[in-house]
C-alpha cells in the first residue's frame, strides 16, 4: 500500500492564498457593482 499524499494548494501556498483569492474575489463583485451602478 502506498501511503496517502495529498498535495494540497493549502499546504502549498498557505492560507494567506485563500485569503487573497477570497479577498480578490469580494473585490470584483464589488467592482462589477460599483461599475453596473454608475450606468443606472
Amino acid at each position: 500500500m502506498a501511503k496517502p499524499v495529498r498535495n494540497d494548494h493549502v499546504n502549498t501556498y498557505g492560507v494567506w492564498a485563500w485569503v487573497v483569492g477570497f479577498a480578490f474575489a469580494t473585490f470584483i463583485v464589488w467592482l462589477m457593482f460599483h461599475l453596473a451602478d454608475g450606468f443606472s
